[in-house]
C-alpha cells in the first residue's frame, strides 16, 4: 500500500505526539517523494509568500516567542500551495477508495474507543457539556487531540472523507447515527451543531430542496441562527460562560483591531500574539476572527483567505471553509493540514452525477453508474 492511502489515518491525532503526529509524517514523505513532479501552483506561492512578508512585518513591530506549533502552521499554509491531487497520487480507482476505506474503517475503531473511554471516565454525566472543569480534567486523560472542538472537527473531516470514499454507501443511516454519537461524546456542544448542520445540508441536496447555489448561504444563515440560539441558551439558563466567552472573544478581537494603531490594523500583531482582548486572555480561543484581525491583520486575514480559497474552488469545498471558520471549531494552529485534506475529498475524490438540471449535489455524492466506489 503506497503511503498516499494513509492519508485517513493521519486524523489520529495523539495529544501530546506534536509534530511526531501521523499527519505530519505522511505531508512529509509525500512531499519528499514528489519534489521532482511539478507540485506546486506558482500563483499559490506567490501569496504565500506575501502572507510570511506580511507577518515579518508584523514581528518587526511585535516582537514574540512562538511555540512549536508555528512550524505546523507554516506547514498547512504551505499545503495549500501544493497540487493535493499529485501530493497523494491520486488516481481515481476502485483499487484506491478500497484502500481509504479500509483505513477509515480502523481509524473509526480508535474513535470509537477513545470515545468509550470518554463515556466511562464521566460516568454518562452528561454535565460534562457545560462543566468546563471537568472537560479540562478529560483532556488529559485520553488519547487523542485534548481540546473537545478539535475533536469532534476531525470526526466531522472523517464524515465528509467517509462519504467522498463510499464509506457511508451502505449502511448511511447507522454510520450517522454512529457520527452524531462521536459527536456527542466529545463533548463540544459547536460541534455536534456542525455536525447535525452537515447532515441538513446533505439531505437538502439529496432531496434537491434548494438550489447548489443556495447551500453555501443557507448553511451560514443556520450556523448563525445555531451559534444564536446556544448563546440565548447559555445567557439565559447561566449553564456556563463557555459560549459567552467565545462570542466575547469575537467582539473584543474587533474593539482591539478598530483602536489598534493603522500598521496592526493592516499587519497584525504576528502568529499566536498572545494579546489579551479582554477575555480571560483567551489567545487561543477558537475564533477565526481572533487569528485574522489580532495575529495577521486585515492584509494577512485577505492574503491567508486567497491562499485557502484559491486552492479548492468548488462550492463543496468552500462550504467546508465555511463550516470551519463560522461554527467556534477551529485552532488555527492546529487544524490546517486537516482542512486541507478534507477540503482535497470533498472537492476531487467524490463521484457526483448532475441532477436532472444539471445541478451538482452539496456535501454529499451520489451513485454514479458505471463509477466504481461512488457513494
Amino acid at each position: 500500500m503506497r503511503v498516499a492511502r494513509l492519508v485517513p489515518a493521519a486524523f489520529v491525532y495523539i495529544q501530546g505526539f506534536s509534530l511526531a503526529n501521523l499527519i505530519y509524517l505522511i505531508f512529509f514523505s509525500q512531499f519528499v517523494d514528489k519534489c521532482g513532479r511539478p507540485l506546486f501552483r506558482v500563483g499559490q506561492l506567490a501569496v504565500l509568500l506575501a502572507l510570511l512578508i506580511a507577518q515579518y512585518i508584523a514581528f518587526v513591530f511585535h516582537p514574540h516567542a512562538m511555540p512549536l506549533s508555528a512550524i505546523a502552521s507554516v506547514l498547512g499554509l504551505l499545503a495549500f500551495a501544493i497540487r493535493a491531487d499529485v501530493l497523494f497520487d491520486w488516481d481515481g480507482s476502485a483499487q484506491m477508495r478500497e484502500a481509504f476505506r479500509r483505513v477509515l474503517v480502523w481509524v473509526l475503531v480508535v474513535y470509537v474507543l477513545d470515545s468509550l473511554l470518554r463515556v466511562k471516565y464521566l460516568s454518562m454525566n452528561f454535565t460534562g457539556w457545560s462543566d468546563y472543569e471537568l472537560k479540562e480534567q478529560v483532556k488529559t486523560s485520553l488519547w487523542l487531540a485534548d481540546d473537545t472542538n478539535t475533536l469532534t472537527i476531525h470526526v466531522v473531516f472523517l464524515y465528509l472523507i467517509s462519504r467522498s470514499v463510499g464509506l457511508l454507501r451502505a449502511h448511511p443511516w447507522r454510520l450517522r447515527a454512529l457520527f452524531i454519537y462521536l459527536s456527542l461524546a466529545s463533548y463540544s456542544r459547536a460541534g455536534l451543531a456542525a455536525m447535525l448542520l452537515v447532515v441538513l445540508v446533505e439531505e437538502a441536496a439529496v432531496r434537491n430542496w434548494l438550489r447548489a447555489r443556495y447551500l453555501l448561504p443557507a448553511l451560514l444563515m443556520l450556523s448563525g441562527a445555531a451559534m444564536a440560539g446556544l448563546l440565548w441558551l447559555i445567557r439565559n439558563t447561566e449553564i456556563d460562560s463557555s459560549v459567552v466567552s467565545k462570542a466575547d472573544l469575537v467582539v473584543g478581537s474587533l474593539a482591539h483591531w478598530v483602536s489598534a494603531d493603522w500598521w496592526r490594523r493592516l499587519f497584525g500583531s504576528g502568529y499566536f500574539s498572545n494579546i489579551d482582548v479582554g477575555i480571560y486572555n483567551w489567545a487561543s480561543g477558537h475564533s477565526i476572527i481572533y487569528y485574522g484581525l489580532v495575529d495577521f491583520g486585515a492584509v494577512g486575514t485577505l492574503l491567508m483567505g486567497t491562499l485557502i480559497l484559491r486552492s479548492f474552488r468548488s462550492i463543496q469545498a468552500r462550504m467546508v471553509f465555511a463550516l470551519y471558520c463560522i461554527m467556534g471549531l477551529s485552532v488555527f494552529r492546529f487544524d490546517l493540514l486537516f482542512l486541507y485534506i478534507t477540503m482535497f475529498f470533498v472537492e476531487h475524490v467524490s463521484e457526483r452525477r448532475p441532477h436532472g438540471d444539471g445541478r451538482r449535489s452539496g456535501f454529499v455524492s451520489v451513485n454514479h453508474p458505471g463509477v466504481p466506489g461512488g457513494v
